[in-house]
C-alpha cells in the first residue's frame, strides 16, 4: 500500500480537506483504531505528548462559535471541550455513483465514537461531515442522478439521528458548484435541509466554501433559504501543488511573485464578500493550524520564488516543537501580517514556511470580532495537541473573557499595505478593560471623498454622539472618547477603493479621582489629568493652587476643593450640579475657597467646610438636598446636610440664597452646624414648596446648629406633616423678615426679626 498520494494540478486547487481524505483512504483497510498511529508513520502527524499543561483548564463560557472539525481516527485528548461549541465529524466520503459512504466501516462507528459521546457529553453540538470532491467527473455522475442524491440524504440523515447529533456539514469543493450544477446543488441542499429539519427540527445544515465562491452572489443567495451557517475556509490560498511560496491564509493581500499565474486573494476580502451577501449571523471564518514549506531559488525575499511544489505541511504542533530547530526565528510580512521562517535545510537548499502563529491567528480573530460574524472555526482539531496556544486565543477573543488590548493598531479590511474593499459595511468597539477614556491616532487616511466614510461615536452605540465624520485623504487630529468604550462605523460604495486607514489606540487611565494640573475653565481638557473632563459619574478635585471657574452648567459626582485651590460661579446662566437625585449621598467638601456669586450649585448631599476654608454667597444660590426618604440613598444618620467649622479664614453669606430642599432624614441628623452669622442681603430658604419627603427628626428644618442671625427666613415647607417643620430651639434673630409660606414654624425659643 502506497504511504502517500499525490496531487495532480487539479486537486490541487481543493483544499487541505482533500489532503485528509486522501489520507483516510489509504487507511480505510485497517481498523479505526489504529489510524492515528499510522498516520504518525506515514505522514509525520505525531502527537506532541502533553508536558505539565493539565488535560482540561478553567476556560470562560463562549459567546461565539467555535466550530472545529475532527478527523476520524485521531485522539481527541487535548480539545478543551468547554472552548467548542460544535464538532465536525470528518466525514462520510460520498460515493457519487450510489450515494453510500465509501468508507461504510469506518461511518459505522459514528454514534458509538469516543470522541462523538464525549463532546455530546459535554454540551458540543455535533455534525456529520459528508465530502465530494469533483476530480472531472464525481459531480456529473452524483448531480446527474436524482435517486443517489436521496440515497445519500438518506444515509446522512439516519447516521445524525442515531448518533443522537444536530446537524450536517457539506464540504463539496471544486468547479461548477456556481456554474454547471448550481441548479442541481441548489436543489441537493434543499432536500437535504427539508428532510433534516423534518427528522431534527433544531438541527443545522452547514456548508464549508472555498473563497472562490465567497463572493459568487448566484450560489450563496439560492442557499440562503435552506442552509443555517457558512463557513468560510479562509486557508489554501498558496496550496500544496505550486511553485510559488506563499502564506496558507493571508489576512490581508500578499504580493505575488513575477510570473505567479494564480490570484490568491486575501482571508479579509473573502470574508467581506461572504458577510455581504449572507450577513454576519450565519458567517463562520475557518483558520488553518497547518503550514507549508518551500524550497526557493531566490533566498529569503517577499515574495520568493521556489524551485519546486510544496516540499512538506507541518502542523501546528510540529511548528512548535521545533525538533529541527528551523523555527526558532519567526519574521512577519508587513503585506498580509503572515508569519515566515527563513532556514536552509540539510541539502544547503534557501526554505520558507508559512505557518500562522499566535500573533497572526490574533489578526484574524480581530476580523471576526471586527466583523461581528458568528465565530470562528479551525481546520483542524488536534493539529495543536500538547500545546494551549490557540485555545487560549480562543478564550481571549470568543468567550465572555474577551479581553480589548490596551493598545493596538487597526486597519481597514485592506491591512498596513492593502486597499481596503468596495462594499464594506461594519461597525465595532474598542472597549479596553479599566480605560478611561480611548484616543484614536491616524497614521495614514485615505478615503474615496464623500463616497467612502469613516465615523467615530463616544461610546458603544452609533446612538452616542459622533466625534468625527471622516473622508477624503486629510489626517485626521487625535481623536478621544469621553468615557470607555469608543465605536467606529467604516463605509465604502461598490466602485472606487484607496489606501484607506491605520491608526493606533491608547487606553488613557486615570485615577477615579479626577484631578486638575492647572487653573483656569471647567470645561478646558488642558486643566485636567489625562487631558479629559469630569463627566456626571466622576468625582473631582481641585488641585491645591488651583483657581478654576465654572462658565457652563456641569453636574458631577462629588467636589473637592484642596487647601490654597479655589472654585468660582460667576455666570447667573450656570448651574453646578454634584451628585444625582436618586442617591442623594454626594459631597461638597471644601479645604480652600468657595465662591457663588450668581448662578446655582446643588448639591445632592451634604456640604462640608473644613481646616483653613473660605466660603462666599454673595448672589446666585446654594441648594443643599440629602434626603430621598431611604436610608439606603439619604445622608447618614447623625451627619448634618451642611457643617462649617470654625476655623475659617473667610465666611461670608452676605447675599444670594441658601436652599436646603429636604429636612434631614437621620432622627439624630441637623440641617446645618453653622458658627457664623449671616448679612441681611442673604435668604435662607426651607423647602421649595413642592416636595413632602419625611424626616425622622422631630425638629425637621430645625435643630440646635443655627447661626444666631440671618437675613431673610423663608419656610415653604409644602406641608405640616411628615416632620416638615422648623422647629426653632435656641434663639433666633431674623434682620429682615420671617415669612411662612407653608409648612409650620415651632417656636420653642425666640425669634426675632430685627427690621
Amino acid at each position: 500500500m502506497a504511504t502517500c498520494i499525490s496531487t495532480n494540478a487539479q486537486t490541487a486547487l481543493f483544499s487541505e480537506h482533500w489532503n485528509e481524505l486522501q489520507r483516510q483512504r489509504t487507511l480505510y483497510a485497517y481498523p479505526v483504531q489504529v489510524w492515528d498511529s499510522l498516520r504518525c508513520v506515514w505522514y509525520g502527524q505525531c502527537r506532541t505528548a502533553p508536558t505539565s499543561t493539565p488535560a482540561t483548564l478553567n476556560y470562560c463560557t463562549l459567546n461565539k462559535r467555535m466550530f472545529g472539525w475532527h478527523s476520524i481516527g485521531t485522539s481527541s485528548s487535548s480539545y478543551q471541550w468547554s472552548l467548542l461549541s460544535d464538532l465536525s465529524y470528518f466525514s462520510y466520503d460520498i460515493d457519487p455513483a450510489t450515494g453510500n459512504a465509501k468508507n461504510p466501516t469506518a461511518m459505522s462507528g459514528f454514534a458509538s465514537d469516543a470522541t462523538v459521546l464525549t463532546a455530546l457529553s459535554n454540551g458540543v453540538k455535533v455534525n456529520l461531515c459528508a465530502t465530494l470532491f469533483n476530480n472531472s467527473t464525481e459531480f456529473a455522475v452524483f448531480f446527474g442522478n436524482s435517486s443517489v442524491q436521496s440515497n445519500c440524504i438518506n444515509n446522512l440523515v439516519n447516521h445524525v439521528v442515531a448518533a443522537n447529533a444536530t446537524g450536517i456539514n457539506i464540504d463539496f469543493e471544486g468547479s461548477g458548484l456556481s456554474s454547471t450544477y448550481l441548479t442541481a446543488f441548489t436543489n441537493f441542499m434543499s432536500n437535504l435541509s427539508a428532510q433534516l429539519h423534518a427528522a431534527i427540527p433544531a438541527a443545522e445544515l452547514s456548508i464549508d466554501l472555498q473563497g472562490a465562491y465567497a463572493n459568487s452572489a448566484s450560489l450563496l443567495s439560492n442557499l440562503l433559504s435552506t442552509t443555517d451557517l457558512f463557513i468560510l475556509m479562509g486557508y489554501d490560498y498558496y496550496w500544496g501543488g505550486q511553485f510559488y511560496p506563499g502564506p496558507v491564509a493571508p489576512t490581508y493581500q500578499f504580493p505575488a511573485v513575477v510570473g505567479d499565474p494564480y490570484g490568491h486573494g486575501s482571508v479579509s476580502n473573502d470574508l467581506n464578500n461572504l458577510v455581504k451577501n449572507v450577513g454576519t449571523a450565519k458567517s463562520i471564518l475557518a483558520m488553518p493550524y497547518y503550514g507549508r514549506r518551500w524550497a526557493t531559488t531566490n533566498g529569503c525575499v517577499i515574495p520568493a520564488t521556489g524551485n519546486t511544489a510544496s516540499i512538506s505541511t507541518q502542523t501546528y504542533a510540529q511548528f512548535r516543537q521545533n525538533s529541527n530547530g528551523y523555527y526558532s526565528n519567526t519574521y512577519r510580512d508587513t503585506n498580509s501580517l503572515a508569519a515566515y521562517h527563513c532556514f536552509t535545510d540539510v541539502n544547503t537548499i534557501p526554505n520558507e514556511q508559512f505557518m500562522d502563529d499566535s500573533s497572526s491567528l490574533q489578526k484574524k480573530y480581530n476580523l471576526i470580532r471586527q466583523r461581528g460574524i458568528a465565530g470562528a472555526a479551525v481546520w483542524r482539531l488536534g493539529y495543536d495537541a500538547g500545546y494551549m496556544d490557540c485555545w487560549n486565543l480562543v478564550d481571549r477573543n470568543l468567550s465572555l473573557c474577551a479581553v480589548t488590548p490596551l493598545t493596538d493598531t487597526i486597519y481597514d479590511m485592506g491591512g498596513y499595505k492593502g486597499v481596503y474593499h468596495s462594499s464594506e459595511n461594519y461597525t465595532f468597539s474598542i472597549a479596553p478593560p479599566g480605560a478611561t477614556a480611548v484616543q484614536l491616532n491616524f497614521l495614514n487616511f485615505d478615503l474615496e471623498a464623500n463616497y467612502d466614510s469613516l465615523i467615530i461615536y463616544d461610546g458603544s452605540t452609533t446612538a452616542a454622539p459622533v466625534l468625527a465624520a471622516l473622508t477624503g485623504a486629510s489626517l485626521p487630529v487625535p481623536v478621544t472618547s469621553s468615557g470607555s468604550v469608543i465605536t467606529l462605523r467604516f463605509h465604502s460604495d461598490g466602485a472606487t477603493v484607496k489606501a484607506g486607514f491605520r491608526a493606533v489606540y491608547t487606553t488613557i487611565i486615570c485615577a477615579s479621582m479626577r484631578k486638575t494640573i492647572g487653573s483656569g475653565n471647567f470645561n478646558n481638557p488642558a486643566i485636567w489629568e489625562c487631558g479629559l473632563l469630569p463627566s456626571l459619574n466622576d468625582s473631582v478635585e481641585i488641585s491645591e493652587g488651583h483657581s478654576v471657574t465654572i462658565p457652563v452648567s456641569t453636574q458631577i459626582k462629588y467636589l473637592k476643593i484642596r487647601p490654597s485651590a479655589s472654585v468660582s460661579i460667576l455666570d447667573p446662566s450656570v448651574v453646578l450640579t454634584i451628585g444625582g437625585a436618586s442617591k442623594k449621598t454626594s459631597q461638597l467638601f471644601v479645604e480652600g475657597s468657595l465662591t457663588i456669586s450668581s448662578g446655582t450649585c446643588w448639591v445632592n448631599g451634604k456640604v462640608q467646610l473644613t481646616g483653613n476654608y473660605s466660603f462666599m454667597l454673595t448672589g446666585g444660590k446654594l441648594t443643599i438636598d440629602g434626603n430621598t426618604g431611604f436610608v439606603s440613598t439619604s445622608v447618614a444618620d447623625g451627619e448634618s446636610l451642611m457643617v462649617a467649622d470654625a476655623g475659617a479664614t473667610s465666611f461670608i453669606c452676605s447675599g444670594g440664597t441658601l436652599q436646603f430642599v429636604n429636612p434631614p432624614l437621620g432622627s439624630s441628623s441637623e440641617i446645618m452646624q453653622v458658627p457664623y452669622d449671616f448679612a441681611a442681603g442673604n435668604t435662607l430658604l426651607l423647602g421649595d414648596g413642592n416636595s413632602t419627603i419625611g424626616s425622622n427628626n422631630t425638629n425637621g428644618f430645625g435643630g440646635n446648629g443655627f447661626p444666631a442671625t440671618i437675613g431673610k427666613l423663608i419656610l415653604d415647607a409644602a406641608t405640616v406633616g411628615n416632620n416638615r417643620v422648623l422647629k426653632v430651639i435656641k434663639p433666633l434673630t431674623v434682620k429682615i423678615n420671617c415669612e411662612i409660606k407653608s409648612g409650620n414654624l415651632v417656636q420653642q425659643s425666640s425669634i426675632t426679626v430685627s427690621n
